[in-house]
């Protein structure tokens, strides 16, 4: 049977050769040419990845500029009103100024992340408090607003770091690259997981899941503290977020993969690091993010874990319990997701 009468006879002559007479050859290059379409297909999609890739973290990452930061004012209402117009006419829509009748409140409103700075100007200094631990980028933008206007009226500028990052993480991206740690083990390790531990039940699944989140987070946590000294992480709260998080993610590509299959994997890396790791607010503060990525944030279980990472390391009089939640909700509908698939499946199998 000739092999040029089209693709179905194409199919069948090579078919029709006993697996003995075909060379190997021969048989790699039918198999080529049979799943050319699928070739170029997964190669569309690698393409198709590397631009929303590099779209999603050079549109959020590469121009960073600060939106509304607030400054705390501790000043009597007449130079309040003259330095807002001053900010206002030198730097429009970039400070949102809240005047504050002590330092103390101010202070504390700092310490708690209700403001990104406070500003006490005085007859011959302006005094800037900023907390560098929320993000070195804030500190710059603050620092170039306010001495620009200080330099305008003659008037030195000193800048008082209340919250500095350790020294060894002087950049400020420790906690930025230990929660992708945790992102990519509860992705990637489930997936492993998943492909080398043959079937379970679900509830073993889910103790296994959970088991190796504990670890992993564990693990991360101990090397930013103990290994690289880069972040002063408490224990146990750190640990506990951090395994959280990986637990999220986990039973989340869980769910993906028993619902999707082959698109779980897209899916889940346009959610957890298309869209998540950009967003997060560690390479770049939340509020210095273009609007898009700024809104997503606090939903998405990267920008809750960050959060959650910073504030009880740094911010403890600030509040966890939205990020918290948010990643305790992730891990929820995720693992409810898997065992409601995961029962599903089997009865479909026992029905086969």
């Amino acid at each position: 049977m000739p092999l040029a009468l089209g693709r179905d006879n194409v199919r069948v002559a090579v078919s029709s050769y006993p697996a003995h007479a075909r060379s190997p050859r021969q048989g790699n290059t039918a198999r080529l040419r049979l799943g050319a379409p699928s070739l170029w297909l997964v190669s569309a999609l690698v393409v198709l990845g590397t631009g929303l890739f590099t779209l999603s973290y050079l549109g959020a990452l590469a121009r960073p500029a600060p939106h509304r930061l607030a400054l705390a004012l501790v000043a009597p209402t007449p130079v309040v009103t003259h330095i807002v117009d001053a900010l206002q006419l030198g730097a429009p829509g970039v400070l949102d100024v809240q005047s504050y009748r002590s330092f103390s409140q101010a202070r504390s409103a700092l310490l708690a992340l209700r403001v990104d700075g406070v500003l006490v100007p005085g007859p011959t200094l302006d005094t800037l408090y900023v907390a560098e631990a929320a993000g070195p980028p804030i500190v710059t933008a603050l620092e170039q607003v306010i001495g620009s206007m200080a330099a305008h009226q003659h008037v030195p500028l000193t800048v008082n770091d209340t919250v500095p990052l350790p020294a060894g993480d002087s950049s400020g991206l420790g906690l930025f690259y230990l929660v992708l740690a945790c992102v990519l083990g509860g992705y990637v390790g489930t997936i492993m997981i998943l492909s080398h531990t043959g079937s379970l039940s679900a509830s073993r699944r889910t103790i296994q899941l959970a088991f190796t989140s504990m670890l992993c987070g564990a693990m991360v946590t101990s090397v930013a503290r103990f290994g690289l000294h880069s972040d002063p992480l408490p224990i146990p709260g750190a640990p506990m977020i951090a395994a959280l998080s990986v637990f999220a993610v986990a039973v989340c590509t869980w769910a993906l993969l028993l619902g999707l299959g082959r698109l779980a994997a897209p899916v889940a890396i346009g959610v957890f690091v298309l869209l998540g790791s950009p967003s997060s607010g560690g390479a770049i503060p939340r509020s210095m993010l273009p609007s898009f990525y700024s809104s997503i944030s606090p939903w998405l279980p990267n920008g809750a874990a960050i959060s959650a990472l910073r504030d009880i390391t740094f911010f403890p009089a600030a509040s966890i319990n939205h990020p918290v939640l948010v990643l305790a909700s992730w891990a929820l509908v995720g693992l409810v997701g898997a065992l409601i698939l995961s029962r599903r499946r089997r009865r479909m199998t026992e029905q086969a």
